[in-house]
Formats: C-alpha cells, structure tokens, sequence
C-alpha cells in the first residue's frame, strides 16, 4: 500500500472491514476487483501486486505513478483488464505481459513507457482492446499482433514507431478502430488493410508512408468505414472511387503531395461532416453536382473544409510542384553561380513550366533566367534571399526560395588579428589589452565593451573550413553580436578558422584568428545538429505564422540542408514550408505539435517540434465561473456543490466526476496573461483533463486568470476564473 499511494491516502488498515477499504472488491476466494484510478497516487507499482492470482480488474489510470512495470505482473493470471493509462511510468513493456492469458483490456496510454512493443502480446487469446497511445515505444509493430482477431481497437499512435504496417493487420476481421498515427511508419499502406470488414476508423495520418491508397478487391468491404485519416503522409496517384461505397463522415487526405488526379465522382454518395484535400494535387470535377456537394461540405463547419483547384477538363489543370528545396550558398564578391530550376519543380500534368526568379536585395547579389538557368551574381556583403517561381501554361504558379550570404574574399581580405586565438577542441581566446576573455567550445563570449579604452565589439563572426579548395563559412557557426567557439571534437577533417568583422582595438575591420587549428576526422557525414527550441505559437482560425528552420538547425559538416514540415493535426493546424520557411496555419481550436525535419544530402535528419494552440478569440468568449478561484501564488479552488476542491501552485485537481449529481471534466485548461495588449496563453499551462496551478511567485509582470473548455455543474462553456490576479 506504502509504495503504491505514495503521498495520497487510503483508509487500509485492520480498524476497518476489509469490505470497506477504499476501491476494493472482494470475491470468493479473495480480492477480485481493485478500483484505484485518480486517487492521485505518486508512488510506483509494487511487484507484490503480482500475488493477487485472482485479481481480475487492476485500474490504476489517472494517477501519477512513475517507475517501471514489474514484470511480476505477468503472473496475474486470471486478469482480465489492466488500466494503467494517464500516469508517469517509464522502462520497457515487460514481455512477462504475454503469462496474462485471460487479459481482455490492457490500457497503457500517456505515460513515458519505451523500448520496442513486446511480440508476446500477440500470444493473449482473448485480447479485445490494447491502447499504447502517447508513449516514447520504439521498434516495428509486432506482426504477431494480426494473430489476435479477437482485437476490436488497437491504438498505438503518438509514439516513434519505425519500419512498415505489418500486413498480417489485415487478419483483425473484428477490428473496429485501428490508430497507427503519429509515428514514422514507411512503406505502402498493405492492401490486406481494405478488406477489414468491420472497420469503423482508420488513422494512419503523419506517417512516411508511400504508394497509392490501397483499394478493396470485394466491393463494400470498408461499408463501415466512417473515419478515414491518411493526411501528412507520402501518398501518390488517384483516390480510389470505391472510397464512395464506405460510410465515410469525416475523411482527411491532405498534404500528400503526390496524391494527383481528379476526386472520383463517386465520393458525391458520402455524407462528408470533414473533408481535408489541401496540400494535394487533387482537382475536383466541374460538374454543379460535384461542387454543389462540396459546397454542402463547408455549410456545415466552414472550419472544416480544406480544398484545391476545379478541373479544367477531365484531367485538369494543376499547380506546379516544388521538388526538394533549393540550397542556401555563400558567395564571394564578384563571384558568379548557375543552377537549372528544373530540377527544383515539377508538374503533375506533365506540363512546360517557365521560370522566373527575384532578389530581395539587388545590391548584395542579382539573379537572371535564361529557359530554366538561373544565373547568381555576387555584388556586395550582406544577405539576400532569392525568390524562384515557375508557372504553367494556364498561369498556375508554385514558388521557392532560399538564401545568398554574400562574403568579402579569401583570407586575404581577413587580416590576422594578434591575440584571437582558436583551441584545438573549437575553444576561443581574445587577448584584449592585457585582459584575456574565453569560450569553451559551446560557448561565447558576448557583446562588446571597452579596455583601456579601446573599444571591441563583434559585429558578426563565423567558423570556416577548408578541404583544399578554399575557406567556406560552417553552416549555422554565423553569430552576430558574439564571438562564440564551435565543438571541434568531432567535427570533419579539414583547416579550421574564427573569422569576422570586428572592432578590436578600436579599429573596425575583417579579421581572423592569428591561428588555423587542422582536424583530421573520419571524413564521414554526420548527422544535422538542433539549435535551441522552437517555442509554442498561439494563433486564431485563418492566422498564420512563419518559423525560420535554419535558425534552429546547423550541419557540422557544412553541408546545405532541406526542410520538411507536418502537424500532428492538421484539422487544427497546417503546416508547410518554402526553402527554409516553415508557414503555420491555423484552422480550429485546440492544440497541434508542428515536427520540422532537416535534412542533409546525404540524408541524414535532425529534428524539432513545437505546440501550436489555436484560439477563438479572447476574454468575451470566456463566461466566469463563479467559484473557480486563482490565488496569489497560482492555486486553484473550486467550489462545486458544496465540496471545494484545491491545486497548489505545483499541483493539479485531475480528472472530472459527478458531485451532488452534477457532472464536472475538464476538457482543456490553461493560463492566460495580460500586459496590456490583451490575453495570451502562457506557454506549457495547457493541460488536458485536468485542473492545474501556474508557479506566479517567480512570473513575470502582468495579470493573470485561469481559462478553459470545462463542464462545470453539469453544463459545458468556455469558462474563466471569477478572479484575477497581478503580478507587478
């Protein structure tokens, strides 16, 4: 009991009869039932539970437990559920999981579980239900999972999952609801997949996957078919007209970009309540009955539709493609480069494109287009960023871009400046007037100053290497206002050098290291390296928001890297990008995470994310709840029906419930501030299901108020806190 309950509390002890004690349930020969989900228990499963061989339901969700599963728990026999969901466990699934032969229900959602999912669950006979949503699991999916056909929801999305759907899914002749989103799953979707018969939803969306969507070969086998979501993916070719015999109600096929050709007629017989196209090369048939049914579509919630050009005959029309994305270079003054534009765009009907391209500053470099030939001309330092667009015959246009850094010369424009010094480990030393300042290979030495009264200051500073044919900048090492070392210790073979335009002295001018520091590396690729983090963006319905990716990613070999972009949920948020621009959409509300991919030539990959929460407006959207109440340090009462529940400023009121026969849930909570300029969500408050504090004895300046997406009192609202509180 001690190690399960941690801080929480419960009335076992032997002045109470048993048949008393808090979520217990006696049977025959023992315990048989133990109901113990939100009791805010932080402590961590005992492998003691294993002994109850006669135990038959174990629920254990919504608390906070930590720690691994014991694998003691296999012998549990004669269990039929197991619900250990929405708490803080990490470690493996023990594979001892496979001994509970009579398991009906494993629960195991949004927790911190990891490793690979154990083929031994392919082994429970009477498995109904296993839901591993929301976990850090790695590894392939078991096939042995497609041997349980009693399985009727399987969900294991939301986790790093690799490899292919295993066709042997296809074998799951009762599975209702199948989730397999949010992970990087590669391959085609197998075929096997169409001809599950009792299939009511299908999420495979944010995945790689590729190839076509699969089509069934016996008509009407996904009649039960009503939720059908492929969106962020790698899909191609046509929508298969037997779509239009399921049941669909929602369907999300966006930002597959190779998807192409004109949605088949026959979808006209869904009752389409969502329908996501957008990020295609998708058209849809003139015909007024096919548009009339579109428009039917986006009567119902104008934020649900998402859509693409109309046919202009039977193929159609379509925009132009960007392929890839075009590199980002660094020039010299007075240097000149070409490149063919055509490999950087397609046409999904096969058309000629023309090209035309546009600097945003022609002083610091021009750029001209002779067919597909663009050529580059260096004229002074500064930066630039160059603007591709190719257009079709009928004037459909699809854009790129990326960025010039334009240099002044070789060495022999930087002058060696006594007393910079660069490290053998990417360390850096400036002597200054008898004054010696330092970084480590990680850090920087920041902003100017004077000494002796000579002034220093770095107006901008970067690494460059050379392989023997020329210094070149390292990619991500350009600092402004520092001088900052660079991690050498693994870095590629070559010279290395600290130039910059600096005051050092008190004299402007272009100077590099009095020393060059020789790596002799294996001369591999490495992989693109994270910088910093991207922070959460809040954003209203039709809002967008742009994110420059090379601002958060470098390549310690130098090399120019390409950018991708998804949302965990585009029916919340879009995201796509332009050379390196990632641009952020919102379209209902509620939370997504954008995942942003870097990639190298050799295509190795680096990622980041970020939450995107998207709102409906501010404070008139939001009714006071009288009896929610913040304080001073950021608790939280709620009077509710006499009872008042509380949350310190660390602490949560999770879980919702029915008092004096009044329901209360928290379908989503957060804090706002305002400094003057309106409410804003303060980023990482969100929660969902439940009701929490916001640490204010360290915030910044400002008012404050508790918001969410509630049912308080049997009645759901956006509702806000009666009170708010400021923080000066």
């Amino acid at each position: 009991m001690d190690q399960l309950r941690g801080t929480a509390s419960l009335n076992w002890d032997t002045a109470t009869v048993m048949t008393k004690w808090d979520g217990v349930v006696l049977g025959t020969f023992g315990v048989e039932r133990l109901y113990l989900h939100n009791r805010g228990f932080d402590g961590s499963l005992p492998p003691e539970l294993g002994a109850l061989d006669d135990l038959e339901v174990l629920s254990l969700g919504r608390n906070r437990l930590t720690g691994k599963m014991p694998p003691e728990l296999g012998s549990m026999t004669d269990l039929e559920r197991l619900y250990l969901q929405d708490n803080e466990l990490t470690g493996e699934i023990p594979s001892e999981i496979g001994g509970m032969r009579s398991l009906e229900r494993l629960y195991l959602w949004r927790n911190r579980l990891t490793g690979e999912i154990p083929s031994e669950l392919g082994s429970i006979t009477w498995l109904e239900r296993l839901n591993l949503d929301g976990n850090r699991l790695t590894g392939e999916i078991p096939p042995e999972l497609g041997s349980r056909t009693r399985l009727v929801d399987l969900r294991l999305g939301g986790n790093e999952l690799t490899g292919s759907i295993p066709k042997e899914l296809g074998n799951l002749r009762n599975i209702e609801n199948l989730s397999l989103s949010r992970n990087k799953l590669t391959g085609e979707i197998p075929a096997e997949l169409a001809d599950l018969r009792n299939i009511e939803a299908l999420w495979l969306y944010d995945n790689e996957l590729t190839g076509p969507i699969p089509a069934s070969d016996s008509y009407g086998a996904w009649e039960s078919l009503r939720v059908l979501w492929l969106h962020g993916n790698q899909l191609t070719g046509p929508v298969p007209a037997e779509v239009g015999n399921t049941d669909l109600h929602s369907l999300a096929i966006s930002n597959n970009p190779g998807l192409a050709g004109p949605l088949p007629l026959e979808l006209q017989a869904l009752l389409l309540d969502a329908f996501y196209w957008s990020g295609t090369s998708l058209c849809s048939p003139a015909e007024p009955s096919f548009q009339a049914w579109l428009a039917s579509i986006a009567s119902i919630d104008e934020d649900n539709y998402s859509g693409g050009p109309v046919c202009d005959s039977e193929s159609g029309n379509r925009s132009p493609l960007p392929v890839g994305s075009i590199p980002d270079t660094v020039m010299t003054v007075g240097d000149s480069v070409t490149g063919d534009a055509s490999e950087y765009f397609s046409d999904p009907d096969g058309d000629s494109l023309s090209y035309r391209a546009s600097s945003s500053d022609t002083t610091v470099a021009t750029v001209s287009v002779v067919g597909s030939i663009g050529t580059l001309s260096a004229v002074a330092e500064g930066r630039a960023t160059i603007r591709v667009t190719a257009t079709d015959p009928g004037g459909l246009t699809a854009e790129q871009t990326f960025r010039v850094t334009v240099e002044g010369g070789s060495g022999g424009d930087f002058e060696a400046f006594a007393g910079l010094r660069i490290g053998s480990d990417g360390s850096v030393t400036l002597n200054v007037g008898g004054i010696a300042l330092s970084a480590g290979k990680t850090g920087c030495i920041s902003g100017g100053g004077t000494f002796n009264g000579k002034t220093y200051d770095y107006h901008w500073t970067a690494w460059q290497r050379n392989t023997g044919s020329g210094w070149t900048e390292v990619s991500g090492s350009r600092r402004t206002g520092s001088l900052c070392g660079y991690d050498l210790t693994s870095a590629p073979s070559g010279k290395y050098r600290l130039v910059g335009e600096m005051t050092l002295a008190g004299v402007r001018g272009k100077y590099r290291s009095e020393n060059e520091v020789t790596v002799v590396g294996s001369g591999g690729n490495q992989r693109p390296e994270t910088v910093g983090s991207i922070s959460a963006k809040t954003l209203k319905p039709g809002d967008t928001t742009t994110v420059d990716a090379s601002d958060y990613f470098r390549d310690p070999d130098g090399d120019a890297l390409t950018y991708a972009a998804n949302s965990s949920r585009t029916s919340v948020a879009t995201a796509s990008v332009s050379g390196h621009t990632v641009t952020v959409a919102g379209v209902a509300e509620d939370t997504a995470t954008i995942r942003i991919t870097a990639t190298d030539p050799g295509g190795l990959t680096a990622e980041q994310t970020f939450r995107v929460t998207v709102e409906a407006g501010g404070g008139g959207d939001f009714e006071v709840f009288t009896g929610l109440r913040i304080g001073n340090d950021g608790s939280v009462t709620l009077k509710v029906g006499g009872i008042t529940l509380s949350a310190g400023r660390t602490g949560c009121i999770s879980g919702g419930g029915t008092l004096n026969g009044k329901t209360y849930d928290y379908h989503w909570t957060a804090w706002q501030r305002d400094t003057g300029s309106g409410w804003t969500e303060v980023s990482g408050s969100r929660q969902t299901g439940r009701l929490c504090g916001y640490d204010l004895t360290s915030a910044p300046s400002g008012k404050y108020r508790l918001v969410g997406d509630m049912t308080l009192a049997g009645v759901r609202g956006k509702y806000r806190s009666e009170n708010e509180v400021t923080k000066s």
